[in-house]
């Protein structure tokens, strides 16, 4: 399932169905990483010809040492 799908989206609450849509979220992702409050990363062949999905971490906590 990818972020492009109904039945993942629905409970996620983010939307790629736009180029716009795409761009703010990844415009979010982005200020979670200078925050330092979360982490996004892609998943690829070791060759990185082949991109499968990401992975992330929201609401990271150093302190607390938990996500």
């Amino acid at each position: 399932m990818t972020f492009s799908h109904p039945d993942l989206i629905k409970y996620y609450g983010v939307n790629f169905q736009t180029l716009e849509a795409t761009k703010e979220q990844m415009t979010f992702y982005a200020d979670l990483e200078k925050d330092e409050t979360g982490i996004w990363f892609a998943v690829c062949s070791l060759d990185n010809n082949t991109f499968y999905g990401t992975g992330g971490l929201n609401s990271l906590s150093k302190e607390h040492k938990k996500a």
